[in-house]
């Protein structure tokens, strides 16, 4: 079952990875979190799955990291 715990450990790992090979890495689920780090209900079908919302509320930030 994924969880959000199951979801921050992932991404901790991705990040990691990305250290390791000096590659840039963008928590882009960080618009989509509660003040607990939890996914936020209204983004997600599921709690996993992001919605359309979802992506509007991450577009911004995506867009500046892709312009950078």
């Amino acid at each position: 079952m994924r969880t959000n715990p199951k979801i921050a450990e992932a991404n901790a790992a991705v990040k990691k990875l990305a250290e390791k090979y000096h590659a840039k890495y963008m928590d882009i689920n960080d618009p989509l979190k509660d003040e607990n780090g939890n996914l936020k209900a209204e983004y997600t079908i599921e709690g996993m799955h992001i919605k359309e919302e979802g992506y509007r509320a991450i577009f911004p930030k995506f867009i500046r990291y892709a312009m950078e």
